[in-house]
């Protein structure tokens, strides 16, 4: 069983007075209800917030048990699942409700309204469509209690059903936040020859600037819609903080892929690489936090997901990328675009939107593709491939794209990508979870007519670090031949692939 965030989803909104008597209307909930508890209860000033909560977990159970005598919605009001005998009562919306007034209206027994106030109402709940991206306050996270509660249930179903959310109020500082945001267009204005300096083709551990202009690219996993040739038009500058390359004798080649970035002169840009790294660590520390809250909601021990990270994390180095999205170089060619539908490689992505310039879509898990839109305060969390996997399938990677922005206006992105240890193998996963979580997965599974059992392919069996570094050279030949001659030998044996194609590095 799991509980629903309330206020995220279509509600049926009744007007009791007086007698009780309803006037049924159909509103998005999106557009009237606040996303948060939290913001709720400031708004509407009714009772404490843990009632607020209780009252409306029960109106949930009143939505999904057919309590009430049923009422269907109206086509015009496009609410995206048939209204099942419920009506979600708010008496007096932005009013002032009491307990007293509530029991009233709802003219509910006694024993009712006890379990109201004292018990939290959960349900099961396996969507095949959701219509916009959930917003989950991080502050609730942090304090036990229902709260708390409420936030791992609304984790819950959104790894399984959605993979995508906002994280508001997250522990990253909005000083290091404004930084990053300030400190983006103003690498992208310095000189060519600056930017080139840094060229990521100058590292063996595949840091600095890359610019694809125009450029035709082949995306080797495009969800379910399979390779598609396509162009891309964005320039991103890929940095982490710096890590020892130096490994000891008889290392394997695929562990020597870390080390320290390129920067431009600290004179030309005062305080960039300080900001940067201060952001990067701020971000990497919440990742590992969040990686906790995923394990805990799920019903496994917080520390389950720390077999697939290094103990020392100085042994891991997480990258980070400047994404800059001009307008398309040519606005007829209906094939270019910032990046194409991808799902993210790595365990978790933190997508700071540093400008105000829309573009990132998401596709439910009906087809659609939803907006995305920047949200001040926020990341956009997604789920990657790899979390998919240590979950055989339960938390699940979500296809996302970027387009071009219209102009003149550009589009400015930092994504974080966390990512696993380069010694653990993905097909190694056992995650004991709860039977609910299994049943959650099976039904989302059973309605998306999709298998059940999760199969591990060749690739997983392989240590992680081989395959990162696999994908790597295939994607930049040249920087395999150059940094890793020996382990290009094993990928290549025929020797460099014609160079037809460029492989985009996947972002967001």
């Amino acid at each position: 069983m799991n509980s629903i965030s309330p206020l995220n989803r279509w509600s049926v909104i009744s007007f009791a007075y007086g007698s009780g008597h309803t006037a049924p209307a159909f509103l998005k909930a999106s557009t009237i209800i606040p996303h948060t508890l939290s913001h709720v209860s400031s708004r509407l000033n009714i009772f404490s917030r843990h009632h607020l909560y209780i009252f409306t977990q029960f109106c949930e159970l009143l939505w999904n048990e057919s309590l009430f005598d049923s009422h269907r919605s109206s086509s015009a009001c496009a609410v995206p699942t048939p209204v099942r005998r419920s009506y979600l009562m708010y008496a007096w919306l932005y009013g002032t409700i009491s307990q007293t007034y509530l029991f009233k209206t709802f003219r509910l027994h006694k024993s009712v309204y006890s379990f109201m106030m004292s018990t939290t109402v959960t349900t099961t709940v396996t969507p095949t469509h959701y219509s916009f991206i959930p917003t989950l306050d991080y502050t609730q996270s942090q304090r036990p209690g229902p709260e708390r509660d409420a936030f791992l249930a609304s984790l819950r179903d959104i790894l399984i059903n959605i993979g995508f959310l906002y994280l508001s109020n997250h522990s990253v500082s909005m000083d290091a936040v404004n930084k990053v945001i300030a400190y983006a267009p103003k690498f992208f204005e310095l000189r060519q020859e600056i930017k080139d300096s840094v060229d990521f083709t100058r590292s063996p551990a595949f840091l600095g600037y890359f610019n694809v202009g125009g450029q035709r690219v082949v995306h080797a996993r495009s969800g379910t819609e399979g390779p598609s040739p396509i162009s891309e038009t964005r320039e991103q500058f890929t940095f982490a903080a710096d890590r020892d390359p130096k490994l000891a004798d008889g290392c394997p080649e695929w562990a020597k892929q870390d080390g320290t970035g390129l920067w431009p002169p600290e004179e030309v840009i005062p305080g960039f690489k300080t900001a940067l790294v201060d952001y990067y660590e701020q971000v990497e520390n919440l990742s590992y936090n969040f990686a906790s809250l995923i394990a805990e909601s799920l019903g496994l021990d917080p520390a389950a997901f720390e077999q697939w990270f290094d103990k020392d994390r100085k042994k891991m180095q997480p990258r980070v990328k400047l994404m800059r999205y001009p307008p398309p170089t040519d606005p007829s060619n209906p094939k270019e675009t910032g990046i194409d539908s991808h799902e993210d490689r790595g365990f978790l992505t933190f997508l700071l939107q540093a400008s105000t310039v829309a573009g990132l879509e998401v596709r439910n898990i009906s087809g659609e593709w939803l907006p995305c839109p920047p949200v001040d305060g926020t990341f956009v969390v997604n789920l990657g491939r790899a979390l998919e996997k240590v979950t055989r399938g339960v938390c699940m990677a979500t296809s996302h794209r970027v387009i071009s922005p219209p102009g003149p206006e550009v589009r400015y992105s930092v994504p974080f990508f966390s990512n696993v240890s380069m010694y653990v193998r993905l097909a190694d996963a056992d995650p004991q979870f709860p039977e609910e979580v299994w049943d959650m997965y099976k039904a989302r599974q059973q309605k998306l007519d999709r298998p059940v059992e999760w199969a591990y392919s060749n690739i997983d069996k392989q240590l992680a670090g081989l395959t990162r570094l696999t994908y790597k050279v295939k994607n930049h030949p040249e920087m395999g031949m150059q940094y890793h001659p020996v382990f290009f030998k094993e990928v290549f044996p025929s020797g460099p692939p014609p160079k037809v194609f460029k492989v985009k590095v996947v972002a967001a």
